[in-house]
């Protein structure tokens, strides 16, 4: 399986995303889940998870 690796700057926030083949929109960010992460309130520390998505 084929692994794709999104690195994008949101807010000033470095966020890597991981998809796979079967994703949608699996090597580029889509504007819905830039949308989604650009109005996310992101905690200082630990880690975001978006089950249930394609990343």
């Amino acid at each position: 399986m084929s692994e794709y690796v999104i690195n994008e700057v949101i807010n000033g926030i470095p966020i890597t995303l991981i998809s796979s083949n079967n994703v949608f929109s699996k090597k580029e960010l889509d504007l819905g889940t830039r949308l989604l992460l650009e109005n996310l309130i992101i905690p200082d520390e630990g880690i975001v998870a978006d089950v249930g998505c394609g990343y």
